[in-house]
């Protein structure tokens, strides 16, 4: 191999190398406009999340949902399109680029990385031959089950994260009764024992994880997010959070009411669910 400060040759491609002063390697052929599986889509994607791209950084290093980044939010790609100039792409093969980014479904410069590039598009079956509009709902479709596999998660750590503070607190039962109808529902009471006796439940804050989402269009990224609740909240946060997962649209029209017992020492929430029914007669003499 033969190498200077400036360039080098590539034996195994038979290509020739420049890196330009912005450090973008250059290439003297390419094997077509910028795709997923391009062979130099890291490259690419690599600049677009870094500095001279949209800057995708965490304004707190400890803080994962401090994330921010710099894009237009326009379908013109302007970073992409320079990204790609610098790296030797023609013209007609930017354009083409900027056409499969749309075909998928991006609309911006930041939904390449916050979508499209997480996504192993040349691994699915049938999704070369698929119109823009299928691929468009197939990234959508990914993104909301990846969203609702990490919003369980996250109730499954508040579970663990309330049963502890309740336990700390010497606290054995929890009861919760809620009630809705008309398109609004509430928790009302939340009662909390200790044996036989009744107890406040303390004030002390605790970190609930949650998730929210990031993004623009259709398409969208599902952030952790950490916030401080006091007990209260974080029982109530459950037991909406189930409700909405098991019995969504609980107050709806006539509505229902029930309870949720929290057993600490089983460490298990039970519910007593109760629809409302409206009955009709009609009788003509």
């Amino acid at each position: 191999m033969e190498q200077n400060e400036n360039k080098h040759i590539d034996n195994i491609d038979n290509k020739e190398i420049d890196t330009n002063e912005a450090g973008v390697q250059k290439t003297g052929s390419q094997t077509g406009p910028m795709t997923i599986d391009h062979e130099r889509w890291d490259e690419f994607y690599d600049e677009l999340i870094g500095p001279d791209g949209c800057n995708f950084h965490l304004t707190d290093p400890k803080d994962r949902t401090s994330a921010d980044w710099t894009c237009d939010s326009t379908d013109a790609f302007p970073v992409s399109r320079r990204i790609l100039h610098e790296m030797g792409l023609t013209p007609d093969q930017i354009e083409q680029s900027i056409a499969y980014f749309r075909q998928l479904g991006t609309c911006c410069d930041c939904e390449i990385f916050l979508n499209l590039d997480r996504l192993s598009l040349k691994e699915r079956v049938g999704v070369e031959t698929a119109s823009a509009s299928e691929r468009s709902n197939l990234l959508m479709n990914e993104n909301f089950e990846h969203h609702k596999a990490r919003c369980a998660e996250a109730a499954r750590q508040n579970k663990t994260v309330v049963f502890d503070a309740l336990a700390a607190a010497g606290i054995t039962k929890v009861t919760v009764d809620f009630d809705g109808y008309g398109d609004d529902g509430q928790i009302q009471n939340i009662t909390a024992r200790s044996g036989d006796s009744l107890v406040e439940l303390p004030t002390m804050p605790i970190g609930v994880c949650g998730y929210e989402v990031v993004g623009c269009g259709d398409h969208f990224e599902t952030m952790e997010k950490v916030t401080q609740q006091v007990l209260s909240e974080a029982v109530e946060e459950l037991c909406y959070d189930y409700l909405g997962k098991h019995y969504a649209g609980w107050d709806d029209n006539e509505g229902s009411f029930g309870k949720f017992t929290f057993n600490v020492t089983a460490r298990t929430i039970s519910l007593e669910f109760n629809y409302r029914q409206v009955s009709t007669q009609f009788d003509e003499f």
